[in-house]
């Protein structure tokens, strides 16, 4: 079996239609997009691949960070409640 809190944090497990964004992701969002259209625009179709596979390899580092604070978070979480009820 997989690690259950990898399972939660890359949503096979739980309930993530209720988690909503803020308004800070929002306009990080909208700050990003707006980077990425105007460099996108500059560049030749190579260019825009090599771009494409850097955002992507930047979402994966984002994602395994993500994962790992979440579970170091999570674990922390848990031993201060049993401190707190033990």
């Amino acid at each position: 079996m997989k690690s259950i809190l990898e399972e939660i944090y890359f949503g096979r497990r739980g309930d993530f239609e209720k988690i909503v964004v803020d308004e800070r992701y929002e306009k990080a969002d909208e700050k990003y997009s707006k980077i990425y259209n105007e460099l996108v625009t500059g560049l030749n179709d190579s260019q825009r691949q090599i771009l494409d596979k850097l955002v992507d390899a930047t979402a994966g580092l984002e994602i395994a960070i993500g994962c790992s604070h979440f579970k170091e978070g999570f674990k922390i979480g848990v031993l201060v409640a049993v401190e707190t009820f033990g």
